[in-house]
């Protein structure tokens, strides 16, 4: 079940179940049963048998025989023909005849006693998470967003995750969101998607609600392609390229400054525009006045030589004109 009270979109994860998966238990459970029965009674009569053709001495050879049935039942039972996997943990075995992969789910488990299997088939079933960052394009400039995408092999589907790696998840994902973003954002600004990171958020559960459990492309149908479940993803941040955002500083800095030489001055910023076209305030005052504002505000070092007394004459005489 899809959950989108939060941002982008996320899954109610349950922990595994061996029953996601398909494999004959009866068959395997008939097997284990008869091959755990085979190896009582074979060494059991045989030994018998050899103790009576010795002389006489069945039952004794019948103990000996019972007792190398045991060792034989120790041994081999866990090893070959039961699986026990933990929590969150699959384990795939291969059938030695035909090469088929088979899998199992957290638990105990009877399995056919020619299944090969070794440490390298334990695959566990824990969440990962995937950063990611996009660049796409807009009316006005580049914006690059970043998210993070989590997801988890998916027992159902992990025989296609055998195999692949993290380079894949990544390289799909990255795919999905440029395409996703492009089509949302190509006819905005970049000040307009700056602002709407909620909006997008929404959009992307959106996304994921029409498509789940359709054959459509989106993340979601990474868990039938390549074993992969989208558990969430959500959008963290969109800012501009490192010079575009540079030069936008710039220009907020610049206004900024402005705004603090305007109050100097005792005027609105725009009535300083005026003033300044006007030349009621002279460009060397302006800059003077900058000079002090630049220094106040620490974008710039410098030695001020006037008397500080006479700033707050300057605006107090502006204010009485």
């Amino acid at each position: 079940m899809a959950n989108t009270n939060g941002a982008g979109y996320r899954i109610d994860m349950r922990p595994p179940h061996d029953r996601d998966v398909q494999r004959n238990r009866a068959t395997r459970l008939i097997n284990c049963a008869v091959s755990s029965a085979l190896l009582v009674a074979v060494p059991t009569a045989f030994g018998s048998y050899w103790g009576r053709i010795l002389g006489g001495y069945e039952l004794f050879g019948g103990l000996i025989g019972f007792g190398i049935a045991t060792y034989l039942c120790a041994s081999w039972i866990p090893k070959r023909m039961l699986v026990i996997v933990p929590q969150w943990t699959a384990f795939v075995t291969t059938n030695l005849f035909d090469g088929a992969v088979i899998p199992y789910g957290p638990g105990l488990h009877c399995s056919h006693w020619w299944e090969q299997r070794d440490r390298s088939g334990n695959y566990p079933l824990q969440i990962l998470t995937n950063n990611f960052d996009v660049s796409i394009s807009t009316q006005t400039a580049a914006v690059t967003v970043t998210g993070a995408y989590e997801y988890s092999i998916s027992l159902p589907y992990i025989t296609r995750a055998i195999g692949l790696d993290d380079t894949t998840v990544e390289r799909g994902i990255t795919t999905f969101m440029k395409s996703f973003l492009t089509s949302k954002c190509a006819a905005q600004s970049a000040e307009q998607i700056r602002g709407s990171i909620d909006v997008l958020n929404r959009n992307l559960a959106d996304e994921f609600m029409a498509t789940e459990g359709t054959e459509a492309e989106n993340p979601s149908s990474m868990e039938r392609s390549y074993g992969f479940r989208t558990v969430s993803v959500v959008l963290n941040s969109i800012s501009l390229p490192a010079a575009v955002q540079k030069t936008r500083d710039a220009i907020d800095t610049a206004a900024a400054l402005h705004q603090v030489v305007a109050t100097l001055f005792g005027v609105t910023p725009q009535e300083l525009v005026t003033k300044l076209q006007t030349h009621q305030i002279s460009i060397v005052d302006y800059n003077s006045m900058l000079n002090r504002a630049m220094a106040a505000s620490g974008n710039a070092k410098m030695t001020i030589n006037v008397v500080e007394a006479a700033i707050p004459a300057l605006i107090a005489k502006l204010r009485l004109a």
